[in-house]
Formats: C-alpha cells, sequence, structure tokens
C-alpha cells in the first residue's frame, strides 16, 4: 500500500513541478530580438520550405486534434453512461486523458511558434 502511495505521489509532485516549469519555458523562449522593428519579417528564401512545412504540420495537428477529441469526448461520455462502477471510471479516464491531450494537440500552434521564434532569433 505505501508502495502505490508513494508512487502516487511522486507523480502529483513531478506533475505540479513540470506543468509550471513549462509555462516558464514558453513564456521565456520569446527571444528578445523578435521585438526590434528594424529586423525584416522575411524568412530567408533557403528556410523557406521549412517554415511552410512547420505551418502545415501545425495545421494538421489542429484539424486532427479537433477530431479526435471530439470523438473521445464522445467515447468517454457513453462508457459514463454505461451500468457499472468499472465503466463509469473508465469514462472518466478517457475524458481526462482526451482533455489533457486535445490541450496538447490545440496548443501545438503556439509551441512550434516558440521554437520557430527560440530557432530562429533574427527572423520576425
Amino acid at each position: 500500500m505505501d508502495a502505490k502511495l508513494s508512487t502516487t505521489t511522486i507523480r502529483r509532485k513531478a506533475v505540479q513541478t513540470l506543468v509550471p516549469l513549462l509555462g516558464l519555458v514558453l513564456v521565456a523562449s520569446t527571444p528578445a530580438a523578435a521585438g526590434h522593428d528594424s529586423l525584416s519579417c522575411d524568412p530567408p528564401e533557403d528556410l523557406s520550405p521549412l517554415f511552410d512545412l512547420l505551418h502545415e504540420v501545425t495545421q494538421l495537428l489542429f484539424m486532427a486534434g479537433v477530431a479526435l477529441g471530439t470523438a473521445g469526448f464522445i467515447l468517454g461520455g457513453i462508457y459514463m453512461m454505461l451500468p457499472g462502477d468499472d465503466a463509469s471510471q473508465k469514462g472518466k479516464t478517457i475524458w481526462k486523458y482526451t482533455l489533457f491531450g486535445t490541450v496538447l494537440v490545440l496548443s501545438s500552434e503556439m509551441i512550434m511558434k516558440a521554437m520557430v521564434d527560440t530557432l530562429s532569433p533574427g527572423i520576425c
């Protein structure tokens, strides 16, 4: 019983530590050079396909996230309506993981923008 309690406590502490740390990293990763008006906002010609690819990937993840999130919430709701505690608990678990995954996928555009800004501080 103590081993299960300690594993749960460790997981909870890890989440409580990592979530604010991830937020801090995302906020602090915007380079100061991107705020200058004197910089050109056009990527170099040789990097243009990379930026186009990153944009298309984030758009694809956004559309897939909406579709999978909707399907996950529907499936979780169906499980919650089924009789029995096991089905209801499984439905709640599906909802929890679907919510976490949907937030992650829907924030992919923000994450990719932060990565692009960090990797290319000389580009607007």
